[in-house]
């Protein structure tokens, strides 16, 4: 009778409990789960209502819920939290989309800008701009520097180094009847 089934020796393992069959229990869990994401969808309007931790709180315990006002401050501050981590990963992602294009704008502007035209120039001026800014490269506004330099050069040279400069760069064409816009000097 060798050929018989032998049922295993389940004496080593009889202190271990059962492990529930997948689907046992889960009704009962599944529903819990329910509960607990309807009240704190529940907290959450509340709190979008202007409701403070009290009230809520309150509001809760009425409504047959055991929400003290310590467990809707930490649930608050832990959802706050998290959001914070979430929109900032999605934050980067939008920052760097925009940057993008920004610069397919530029791209767009640019080669009139070279040529001349003072709307494409003031266009990529202002596109340049929004992009040092979104990207945090801007320098503050305003810079005072209290330097004090003795530098041995003559008024002429600069003066003829002046001209050489505005003498090298090529003429700006405006269209016909446009000024030249006039700048600011800020000392």
């Amino acid at each position: 009778m060798d050929d018989e089934y032998q049922p295993p020796d389940l004496a080593p393992i009889r202190h271990l409990k059962p492990v529930p069959f997948v689907g046992q229990h889960n009704a009962k869990n599944k529903a819990k789960r329910m509960s607990t994401a309807k009240q704190q969808h529940r907290v959450l309007q509340l709190a979008a209502a202007s409701l403070t931790n009290p009230e809520i709180s309150e509001v809760m315990n009425k409504e047959g819920y055991r929400w003290s006002v310590r467990k809707v401050k930490d649930f608050l501050q832990e959802t706050l939290r998290e959001w914070t981590r979430i929109n900032s990963d999605r934050l980067g992602e939008y920052r760097e989309m925009k940057l993008f294009e920004l610069e397919q704008l530029k791209r767009a502007v640019w080669t009139s800008a070279l040529k001349g035209d003072t709307d494409a120039v003031r266009e990529a001026r202002a596109l340049i701009k929004t992009q040092l800014e979104m990207s945090g490269a801007a320098a503050p506004r305003r810079h005072e520097h209290k330097v004090a330099l003795d530098v041995d050069i003559e008024p002429g040279e600069i003066e003829a180094m002046e001209r050489a400069w505005i003498n090298a760069a090529p003429p700006i064409e405006l269209p016909p009847g446009e000024d030249i816009p006039e700048v600011e000097i800020v000392e």
